[in-house]
């Protein structure tokens, strides 16, 4: 599988925001769980999931699977928690497809069990699975399932599919800024680096319009400066590739200005004295 040399300072903010991984519960859905002390259950197995608490909340939603076994959700959620956080991928696929035998167009779950089988290097059954989540019209987020299908095409070495399914998710989350990073590497590991700079310019645009309200908060505020200081990043090697010296200083520059890390700082610090002196 090819891999781009993104830099692991920055790699974790695509993680972190990409479309692609995971649906997750919403508090407020409730399956076929009826009583109150089962909702009560579910829920606050939620807030635990949310806060990080995850060894909680899978305690919760297995006391509650006793009491409501046929709750697809519920064995959404376990499936969820078996896969992001113990990363036990076998108990999550069968926890997944449990959900969907209960609910036949449980497209977050057909979603879920794609990334599954994507973790597991098998993109043939993750693609089966993609579209089976994107044929139920009512899918409420079909972006995860495109950004996902990018990602099995790319593994198997079909780059075209992969640009056909990024645009599809583009185009249903226009501002979504690390979708665009994405596509933009994608871009420039294809040696396309007018169209990389097309997507992190996009980015950056979108960036600089939507600047945090006053009152967030400080962790969201950072969280800002750091995605903006890696599209700027991102912006300013690819001016460089383009032998744009000058354009690519004052991207590099607005990143390090930006950065909220010493990590970040150095490295941009190393690509700009990479940069030819100006003139």
């Amino acid at each position: 599988m090819r891999r781009r040399g993104i830099p692991l300072l920055f790699a974790w903010l695509l993680v972190v925001g990409l479309l692609g991984a995971c649906a997750v519960p919403q508090v407020e859905e409730q399956g076929a769980a009826s009583s109150p002390r089962i909702e009560s259950m579910i829920k606050m197995g939620d807030v635990h999931l949310r806060e990080g608490r995850f060894r909680q909340a899978m305690k919760l939603y297995l006391e509650a699977e006793k009491l409501a076994p046929e709750d697809p959700e519920l064995k959404f959620r376990i499936g969820l928690v078996y896969a992001d956080y113990y990363k036990r991928l076998e108990d999550a696929e069968r926890y997944y497809k449990q959900a969907i035998q209960l609910r036949k167009n449980y497209s977050e779950a057909y979603n879920n069990l794609g990334h599954v089988y994507l973790r597991q290097r098998r993109w043939d059954d993750a693609i089966a699975m993609f579209e089976k989540a994107l044929d139920n019209l009512f899918y409420r987020t079909p972006e995860k399932a495109y950004y996902n299908m990018a990602v099995a095409y790319r593994n198997k070495g079909d780059d075209e599919k992969a640009l056909e399914y990024y645009q599809m998710a583009l185009e249903l989350k226009p501002q979504f800024v690390p979708l665009y990073v994405e596509v933009g590497l994608f871009h420039r590991e294809r040696g396309e680096s007018l169209k990389a700079l097309e997507m992190f310019q996009r980015a950056r645009y979108i960036l600089e319009k939507n600047l945090p309200s006053k009152g967030a908060t400080k962790e969201r505020k950072e969280e800002y400066r750091a995605l903006l200081a890696m599209v700027c990043y991102h912006q300013g090697v690819s001016y460089a590739r383009l032998r744009r010296f000058d354009e690519a200083r004052e991207a590099l520059q607005k990143a390090l200005l930006t950065a909220p890390h010493k990590e970040q700082q150095e490295l941009i610090q190393k690509e700009l004295k990479a940069l030819p002196a100006s003139k």
